[in-house]
């Protein structure tokens, strides 16, 4: 992972093995996820190759785990993430308590 996504995904994967911070893990995962998927698909559909350093494909092997392990990490952390989802959609989209609905107001009988 090159540049700063890679270098916040590291450290929110770091991170997550400190108890207090578990949390933090699953969004390193998306992080590194979201590099890996860009990466991975530049060097499949583009004039690059898989093999540009005459390496054998090591590094594109190595993009390609860090990717899948990276999917395996979000995987196993669905609840934390379906949670942080919620959160981030009740910060994203807050919804007004209800008003309470009352009806027009009675009129008094006539005698």
């Amino acid at each position: 992972m090159i540049g700063l996504p890679g270098l916040v995904a590291a450290t929110l994967l770091f991170a997550g093995l400190i108890p207090a911070f578990r949390r933090v893990r699953v969004l390193g995962a998306v992080v590194a996820a979201a590099v890996m998927t860009g990466a991975v698909s530049f060097h499949l559909f583009t004039p690059l190759g898989i093999d540009p350093n005459n390496d054998g494909a090591a590094l594109f092997a190595m993009a390609v785990v860090v990717w899948v392990s990276s999917i395996a990490m979000m995987l196993a952390g669905r609840g934390v993430l379906s949670d942080l989802a919620g959160a981030a959609a009740r910060v994203l989209f807050p919804v007004s308590a209800p008003q309470s609905v009352q009806g027009p107001s009675p009129t008094p009988a006539r005698s």
